[in-house]
């Protein structure tokens, strides 16, 4: 995957102080994507399938882009720091689900660091859609693993 508009390059010891600053930890295969590109656009149309939660079907999305990491706090669209902060204080994501993306309609996608079986999944959030039980907004699973989700990537024909 080639990605442009990426962050400055990161350190392990700025992943290391997120991680403390969130109380969670992220799987390696995304500090290993983090490290190596901290976020960005994809140069190609890209595009991935899930079962969408909201209407019970096969669907597809794109990847707009990635988020960053900045040296500093900023409300940049694309900061990753405070988009979670941003939507874990509206409540409408969980405090262990840290937005990693967004496709073209504004659907962030995410990986969720909760302990057990469901540590590392991702998830596309329909950001017009919540669920009535916990008030969040709706999440379809994409895949088990930050690796699995890039192997489920295909560009768009």
């Amino acid at each position: 995957m080639n990605l442009f508009d990426c962050g400055n390059k990161l350190s392990v010891q700025q992943l290391d102080n997120f991680e403390k600053k969130i109380r969670q930890k992220l799987p390696a295969d995304y500090r290993n994507f983090m490290i190596e590109h901290n976020g960005g656009t994809p140069s190609e149309d890209l595009v991935f399938d899930y079962i969408d939660v909201v209407v019970e079907q096969e669907n597809t999305t794109d990847i707009r882009e990635f988020y960053i990491f900045y040296d500093s706090e900023t409300n940049n669209y694309d900061d990753i720091v405070y988009i979670y902060k941003t939507m874990t204080n509206d409540k409408i994501i969980p405090p262990e689900m840290l937005p990693i993306g967004d496709d073209s309609l504004g659907n962030p996608f995410g990986i969720l660091l909760s302990k057990g079986n469901d540590y590392g999944k991702i998830y596309l959030m329909n950001h017009e859609i919540e669920n009535s039980e916990t008030g969040y907004l709706a999440m379809s699973k994409v895949a088990d693993s930050f690796a699995d989700f890039i192997t489920k990537i295909y560009i768009d024909i």
